[in-house]
């Protein structure tokens, strides 16, 4: 799950169809965008680097 405020609903409505689900303790609230924004930091990097 992303950081987008709509999950907070996801998170505690999603145990009720996945029990296996954990709800909001399985959310990963800035942490999978901190890790988009540095792939993307690494991919651009490494394109650079193919360019020059």
């Amino acid at each position: 799950m992303d950081n987008a405020g709509n999950c907070n609903t996801t998170a505690v409505c999603l145990p009720k169809y996945i029990p296996t689900f954990r709800g909001i303790l399985a959310r990963g609230r800035c942490f999978t965008h901190i890790i988009q924004l540095v792939a993307k930091v690494c991919f651009d990097l490494l394109r650079l680097r193919m360019v020059s």
